[in-house]
């Protein structure tokens, strides 16, 4: 379960990746100013991936799962609403998320699994999050280019959301078994 919450949350970011620098422009963002956005979300981002061993000594793991989880779907919703500049902050949330989800979701599985599988978890983890993305990124595209971004984002966030929804309620027998 934590590789499905891992893929749906990674894949779910993915999009916002690639809908950021479109967003952008729907809200007139100079093109100049594309790189500096983006180096602020990367080094969020790169915060976040840093700050994780610092929240799993002090918060329950489980609580860790749902955090980011809750916190994308909340993006994707947000970034629905009629597009304004000040929304672009929801990016950089996102970002905060996928990065904190990745090394949280990688020491889960280290600490889950023995060590002749861990490699092959790792791996699946990683594959499962790109073929969701695969096969739900032209969809969304097509969406975007058929209706416009916020919509796509809020189909996007419902669909992600109740996909994280019913993981998280599949979760409940494996519960204990994640590390508190």
């Amino acid at each position: 379960m934590v590789i499905l919450t891992f893929g749906l949350i990674s894949s779910l970011s993915l999009i916002f990746f690639w809908f950021f620098q479109p967003y952008q422009n729907l809200v007139g963002v100079p093109v100049a100013l594309f790189g500096i956005t983006h180096a602020v979300t990367v080094a969020a981002g790169a915060f976040a991936a840093k700050s994780v061993s610092w929240f799993e000594k002090r918060v329950d793991d489980r609580l860790l799962l749902i955090i980011p989880a809750f916190m994308t779907v909340v993006c994707f919703l947000t970034l629905s609403l009629p597009p304004a500049p000040f929304l672009l902050i929801f990016f950089l949330i996102s970002r905060l998320s996928w990065h904190f989800v990745g090394p949280l979701s990688a020491d889960l599985i280290n600490r889950m699994t023995s060590s002749d599988v861990r490699a092959t978890v790792l791996s699946v983890r990683s594959f499962f999050s790109r073929l969701l993305f695969v096969c739900a990124s032209p969809f969304v595209g097509a969406l975007a280019d058929a209706r416009s971004i916020p919509y796509a984002l809020l189909v996007s966030g419902t669909i992600g959301g109740i996909a994280l929804l019913v993981a998280f309620v599949s979760m409940r027998s494996a519960w204990k078994e994640i590390p508190a």
